[in-house]
C-alpha cells in the first residue's frame, strides 16, 4: 500500500496518497519489529515523518 500511495504522489495525487498511506499506518498500528527482513517500526517512523 505505500508504494500504491507512493505511485499516487509521483502524480500529483496527493490526496489519494495521503489516504493510502492513512490505511496503510492502520494496517501497521499494532505491528512492529521486523518481518521478512523489513524493519516495521523504521517504516512507520519514515511514513509518519517521527
Amino acid at each position: 500500500m505505500i508504494a500504491a500511495a507512493l505511485v499516487h504522489d509521483q502524480k500529483d495525487e496527493y490526496s489519494i496518497c495521503i489516504a493510502i498511506l492513512s490505511r496503510a499506518m492502520e494496517k501497521l498500528s499494532q505491528a512492529k519489529g521486523l518481518y521478512f527482513e523489513m524493519d516495521l517500526d523504521e517504516i512507520k517512523k519514515v511514513v509518519t515523518n517521527s
